[in-house]
């Protein structure tokens, strides 16, 4: 991956190196064809077919390259796999919907849990009033025995 960026990093290298006059002089290059449009003032006449071409050209490659390393990035560098972000995307929401649906049941079981201890409360309510009130007379002994009530 950081050869592709090298190569990438060389041809600009190359072409700014000849832009300037210092590369190979018997070679075509874009940087020699965007020295002779800059020697021939070509950008101040106007003529944009001298130096937009090389310039456009330049610029494809280097952005080609960029993406070709970005993309082996992706291959061989397993934390930046697409697949594995959307899974992960995926185990994330299925963790959240599972997380709200146990909350959910946990509020229902709550709900329930608090009607039963209001309804044992009105039971517990009723037994204390009849404590209060005594025993109740059990006649079914009494008469059996043969004592009046």
């Amino acid at each position: 991956m950081a050869f592709v960026l090298q190569v990438s990093g060389a041809i600009l290298a190359e072409a700014a190196l000849s832009m300037l006059g210092l590369g190979p002089s018997g070679a075509d290059s874009l940087g020699s064809q965007l020295h002779w449009s800059l020697a021939f003032q070509a950008v101040a006449s106007g003529a944009w077919w001298a130096f937009l071409p090389p310039t456009i050209v330049l610029t494809l490659v280097s952005f080609g390259f960029l993406l070709l390393q970005a993309s082996l990035d992706e291959v061989f560098n397993p934390r930046l796999r697409r697949g594995k972000r959307k899974q992960m995307k995926q185990a994330a929401a299925r963790r959240a919907a599972e997380a709200r649906q146990l909350l959910e049941r946990n509020d229902e079981a709550s709900d329930e849990t608090g009607a039963a201890d209001e309804a044992s409360d009105e039971t517990g309510a009723a037994d204390e009033a009849s404590d209060e009130a005594g025993p109740a007379p059990d006649h079914s002994e009494r008469s059996r025995a043969g004592e009046p009530s």
